[in-house]
């Protein structure tokens, strides 16, 4: 009994792992896509990972979803919600879709689509 609990958590934390790896893996590609599409002075924050139809073992497909932290014009910081599609498998690394939401009905409908 002590060896099957043992195998079960021991597959637990390897699924575990390898869901993380595959997470962190799509927010350095956003973060990267972020930082060389802004003068570096956004950060992202509260990341989270949706997987879509095509995620599987050979290739990570989903949105990242989560805060764009920018400063302001008067010294403060802007916080926006946002959202980027990633794919990555062993030919293409790439981010799409890429949107900060700012009040605007439609675009907080597709944000709460894709991050759900």
């Amino acid at each position: 009994m002590n060896m099957r609990f043992f195998l079960a958590i021991t597959f637990a934390v390897f699924i575990v792992s390898g869901c993380k790896d595959k997470n962190e893996q799509a927010y350095q590609l956003v973060n990267e896509y972020v930082s060389a599409h802004d003068n570096g002075s956004t950060k992202l924050k509260n990341l989270s990972f949706h997987p879509d139809l095509s995620n599987s073992d050979e290739e990570i497909s989903g949105y990242v979803c989560g805060d764009s932290i920018s400063p302001a014009k008067d010294g403060g910081e802007m916080i926006l919600p946002f959202y980027a599609h990633v794919s990555i498998n062993s030919e293409v690394k790439q981010v799409t879709d890429a949107k900060i939401i700012f009040d605007d009905n439609e675009n907080k409908q597709a944000l709460s689509s894709k991050c759900k």
